[in-house]
């Protein structure tokens, strides 16, 4: 099929909908299950939180290089070595998508969110106590990276579902988040150093990661009625921008879509870390 058609059945499929859309909604609400929590002040509050969790997990990976610096130092070993420590979570983010999606699905985005919250800031507490890189790995590589792994997907979940109309500006305010949390981490793990120390910066910085699941309490989920009677089937929502999985993945299953789409890509990032080929210093 060529381009053109297969944009023209896309939009055809979205009319449908759209029709669709606005025969159920009069039904709907007689029924009191309208669609009002949609960017209702509920959403944009959902969309702060989740660019409050955008802060957390993009700032920790984005501001490693400033740790890096530090483990250096502290363990005195060799820089390939010491590298891995921020490769394995960073993989792991995406790497655990598609069971973050699974379990987004079945237990809901607040549920999946304070597990995350709870393992990544356990990672952090336990990397305080850490007496060698080899142990780094399991604390911080593993733990932290499945930690933000189970914050991630959720984050990016509610807001589609909770935002129809201005879904994009929402999304768009969620991931800016990321670069918040680089300026704002980089300067945190600096300031804790020169004060605390390595081992006091772990042990506060597991404390800031612990708020993560504040806001994850504000994932309220939508009612299950909801989901059953109104499905949304735009297919146009962030990081879903293969036209084969437009046919295939609705909100109902937003997390299994873009689980497998994170894990993709974190694999193929994973794999690329370096293999061994260290540089002596």
């Amino acid at each position: 099929m060529s381009e053109g058609g297969v944009f023209e059945n896309l939009k055809k499929t979205e009319e449908e909908q759209d029709e669709k859309d606005a025969r159920v909604q009069p039904l709907l609400a007689k029924k009191g299950q309208t669609s009002e929590e949609t960017d209702s002040g509920l959403g944009w509050i959902i969309v702060f939180a989740s660019f409050f969790n955008h802060v957390m997990f993009f700032g920790i990976n984005l501001s490693f290089g400033v740790i890096y610096v530090f483990l250096l130092e502290y363990f005195d070993t060799k820089r390939g070595y010491t590298a891995w420590i921020g490769s394995i979570p960073t993989g792991l983010l995406s790497i655990v998508a598609p069971v973050t999606g699974v379990l987004t699905d079945k237990y809901g985005c607040r549920t999946v969110t304070l597990i995350g919250a709870v393992i990544a800031t356990s990672g952090f507490v336990i990397s305080s106590f850490a007496t060698s890189i080899d142990y780094l790995y399991i604390s911080y590589g593993v733990l932290v990276g499945i930690g933000l792994g189970l914050m991630y997907l959720p984050s990016k979940v509610i807001v589609n579902q909770y935002m129809k109309k201005r879904r994009s500006l929402a999304n768009g305010i969620c991931s800016s988040g990321g670069g918040a949390g680089m300026m704002a981490f980089s300067t945190m793990f600096q300031m804790l150093h020169t004060a605390y120390g390595l081992r006091g910066m772990f042990l506060i910085s597991g404390a800031v990661v612990l708020n993560a699941a504040v806001c994850g309490s504000l994932y309220r989920p939508k009612k299950q009625g909801q989901r059953k009677t109104s499905p949304v089937s735009e297919g146009i929502w962030t990081g879903l921008k293969t036209v084969a999985l437009l046919d295939l993945v609705d909100l109902e299953n937003l997390g299994k879509g873009l689980g497998l789409m994170m894990f993709l890509q974190g694999f193929s990032g994973f794999i690329s870390s370096p293999l061994g080929e260290e540089k002596t210093d």
